[in-house]
């Protein structure tokens, strides 16, 4: 691995973080001074950063006891890529490796690719402009709906944005949509964060912050709108006059009245629509204007081929100009939200600045740009980081953005005799929505002609036995034929094209499809009933798999449902809620804060103390209290009765003081009086919770209000460490990369393979004038966005 690049391609089970792991003690061992400070391992999440830091120090661990002939597979691995040294050898260097590495915890550079960039963040903050001790806010949406609430808050003293508003209000009235644009607002504002707006933010803010330039680009759209609207206007009515001149009216044409209508839906309402198929044919043949028995009068054909000459010209005049008028349409459309995007990102930087904040998001641009002005390795110098080796893991979520800074830190560690290593597999990348671009993985050889490749496939399934590696070889290059006929422009077949694997002796395992069968078409049922009746039967077979195979031995925890959505999930909690409860199920909402009783009590508890007027959670922290710490099982009557006597006194009798106390104390002081050490199993959400009134009280918060706020807005959602339980897991297929369970099950497998969402944002570069006025225009998917002059240059 000196002086090269070095590209694993894993397929899932293939020991592909035993791979990782051999290679990085491998370096580290192939020195007799270890240097874990020269070695950069980068992976995208917490959960992947702590699993390999484990690994690697567990591994050092066992071969630092390992005996003279130790036979250990992982120490064999190591020996392969190190045959110069003997056991004895490995031993002494893996014992010290271990100590400098305990001893230098800070420098063991194995972290997401988030935690990278921000600590390159800190130490170039003079460089970038930057004020020193700013604070990176690792919760995007957070300042972003502040910024937004704050805009809408402010509206009275900025008329000119109000007026933005009001505009953006008018027309979505006009589009029979709600009023209320706040989630809309923010849901656009989000894409402050996106990779495609941050590259082009510099061309377009100051062309929003032009009255003069949108004044213009708005009137340029306006008369190349109306332009076409009059050209198709007289087409039409010179095919209409023509018509009447012949027949006198429509109806002595065969389907007369549709083609008056379709003649005056184009006058009424420009550019109209696309012509019906008796509109089509009438374009196709003159004969197909007259009813049989008129076919036979030449006269009468005559006319007809004069007629369907001008409607032919009508309908090109309308395709060509539905195209120049949706692009207007589109490019005004979205010019307030847009607007008020520059609005929102100027309020965003003033609440950063105001708390010395920077967003995580931006990093990775911020770099981009360091370094794009000067020589990586004078950054790197100045950073005072001389990385040797640099490693990539889950490398097919990498953004462009992403690649491109570490291209240039590869490209600089390759040219001084240094080594990278990239392991991925495109068909595990399932991150598009956070800009992941698996074709920077299968055009690497491409991406890297600077220094070729080194390709290596790992082609044996290490964790499912033969039946199901046999399985998986026959379905998906089956399945990726299929997909080819769909239409993309790149093969499938050639994305999955080392999808077959070699079984590592594994015999045994099991797989059941069941299809389910179409109701019988005679039976007299609703659609909604038909929905309803197969979930039920699915479900049901699915509980008798589960059972059949409990009873065979298999533990609840060694089960996982795998589903496309959350939404999937909790429908499939709530049938075997009601059919199947002996089944336990548990979803990632078992861990959430908000499932703790503990957790609830405290919040109302809170909630009171802040306003003694609010009766509600008065009366809930008191039902909590009696019933299930208590156990007095009073009723709801009784409690909200004498809701002040039940609750401690401490609480109800001293709530001034308490309010006076600091917050962290405050909360202490409510977990104890109100007992609730003595709620089972609540031990891990208080905690929990404790640690993130830290964290809010590190970030600036002091009063019960701000706390309150901080948790209907983001704490809510906090989960704590899952854990060993005893129950099926139920998951998402985003949150089930690197889980080995004994079974996995997939009910409702008939996912829609690919669907644009309304709020599925896309960035368009225009090249034509005149859209090209405003560099990035963006655009909601629609089912006609294949019409539009702005999406052309998105389409593959």
């Amino acid at each position: 691995m000196k002086g090269n690049l070095t590209v694993y391609k894993a397929s899932a089970g293939s020991g592909k973080t035993f791979t990782l792991t051999a290679e990085y003690i491998a370096l580290l061992l192939g020195d007799e001074n270890p240097a874990h400070r020269h070695i950069l391992a980068v992976t995208f999440t917490n959960k992947a950063t702590a699993e390999m830091k484990e690994r690697i120090i567990s591994e050092l661990c066992a071969m630092k006891n390992t005996v003279k002939t130790s036979s250990s597979a992982f120490t064999q691995a190591v020996q392969e890529r190190l045959p110069g040294l003997s056991i004895t050898e490995l031993r002494k260097r893996a014992a010290t490796a271990l100590y400098n590495i305990l001893h230098d915890y800070d420098n063991f550079r194995v972290e997401t690719i988030d935690a990278f960039f921000q600590s390159l963040l800190g130490t170039l903050a003079h460089d970038l402009g930057l004020s020193a001790g700013l604070k990176v806010d690792i919760n995007d949406k957070e300042v972003i709906n502040t910024a937004v609430d704050n805009l809408l808050a402010a509206l009275e003293e900025r008329p000119k944005v109000r007026m933005w508003v009001l505009d953006y209000i008018r027309q979505r009235i006009d589009d029979n949509k709600r009023w209320d644009i706040s989630r809309e607002v923010k849901g656009l504002a989000y894409n402050l964060t996106k990779e495609a707006f941050m590259k082009c933010e510099d061309k377009l803010i100051p062309i929003l912050n032009s009255e003069k330039e949108l004044r213009d680009y708005r009137q340029k759209l306006k008369e190349l709108s109306d332009d076409i609207a009059s050209h198709l206007s007289k087409a039409a009515e010179t095919l209409d006059g023509a018509i009447r001149n012949i027949a006198g009216e429509y109806n002595t044409f065969s389907y007369g009245s549709s083609l008056e209508k379709y003649i005056r839906y184009i006058c009424q309402n420009p550019p109209g629509e696309s012509p019906k198929s008796n509109i089509e044919k009438k374009m196709a043949d003159s004969a197909n204007w007259l009813r049989a028995a008129d076919r036979k009068r030449t006269d009468l054909m005559t006319q007809a081929e004069h007629l369907r000459n001008l409607l032919i010209i009508l309908e090109d005049i309308r395709r060509k100009g539905a195209v120049t008028m949706n692009s207007c349409q589109l490019s005004l459309r979205h010019l307030n939200p847009l607007r008020l995007l520059a609005e929102i990102r100027r309020e965003v930087q003033a609440i950063n600045a105001e708390n010395n904040r920077f967003m995580l998001a931006a990093t990775p641009l911020l770099f981009n740009r360091l370094v794009g002005k000067d020589d990586a390795s004078f950054v790197f110098e100045k950073v005072g980081t001389q990385f040797r080796h640099v490693m990539i893991d889950e490398f097919q979520d990498t953004s462009n953005l992403q690649w491109s800074n570490f291209k240039n830190l590869m490209i600089e560690n390759i040219s001084q005799g240094n080594s990278c290593l990239l392991v991925g597999d495109v068909k595990q990348s399932i991150y598009r929505w956070r800009g992941g671009d698996w074709h920077i993985l299968a055009d690497i050889e491409k991406e890297s002609a600077h220094n070729t490749a080194e390709i290596r496939h790992l082609d044996t399934n290490f964790r499912s036995s033969r039946c199901i590696v046999e399985f998986n070889n026959a379905l998906f290059p089956h399945a990726a034929a299929l997909l080819d006929t769909i239409g993309e422009t790149r093969q499938i077949s050639e994305i999955y094209a080392d999808v077959q694997q070699l079984c590592c002796g594994k015999e045994g395992g099991e797989v059941r499809v069941y299809l389910n069968n179409a109701l019988n078409k005679d039976t007299e049922i609703s659609a909604t009933n038909i929905s309803d009746e197969r979930n039920s039967q699915e479900t049901k077979t699915l509980a008798e798999e589960i059972e059949r195979l409990h009873e065979k031995g298999v533990a609840y925890k060694e089960m996982t449902i795998l589903v496309r959505k959350n939404k999937e999930g909790v429908n499939l909690l709530r049938l075997f809620t009601k059919e199947f409860p002996h089944i336990p199920l548990i979803s990632d909402e078992a861990f959430l804060l908000t499932s703790s009783p503990a957790v609830e009590i405290l919040i109302h508890a809170l909630r009171y103390l802040a306003d003694d007027s609010d009766s509600i959670s008065l009366a809930y922290t008191a039902s909590t209290y009696c019933n299930k710490i208590e156990n007095k099982q009073l009723s709801w009557n009784d409690i909200c009765l004498q809701a002040k006597v039940l609750i401690p006194q401490k609480i109800a009798g001293n709530r001034e003081h308490l309010r006076s106390l600091p917050l962290y104390e405050l909360c202490e002081t409510l977990v104890q009086e109100l007992k609730l050490s003595q709620l089972h199993g609540a031990a891990p959400y208080v905690f929990c919770f404790m640690d993130a009134v830290l964290d809010f009280i590190d970030n600036g918060g002091t009063s019960i209000e701000q706390l309150l706020s901080y948790w209907e807005e983001t704490l809510y959602k906090k989960a704590i460490p899952s854990g060993e339980v005893d129950g099926i897991r139920v998951l998402t297929i985003h949150k089930s990369k690197g889980l080995a369970f004994h079974t996995v099950f997939i009910p409702h497998c008939d996912w829609i393979l690919e669907k644009d969402r309304p709020d599925d944002l896309l960035w368009c570069h225009p090249d034509t004038a005149p859209y090209k006025t405003l560099p990035p225009c963006p655009h909601f998917c629609r089912k006609n966005h294949g019409s539009i002059d702005l999406c052309r240059r998105l389409q593959r």
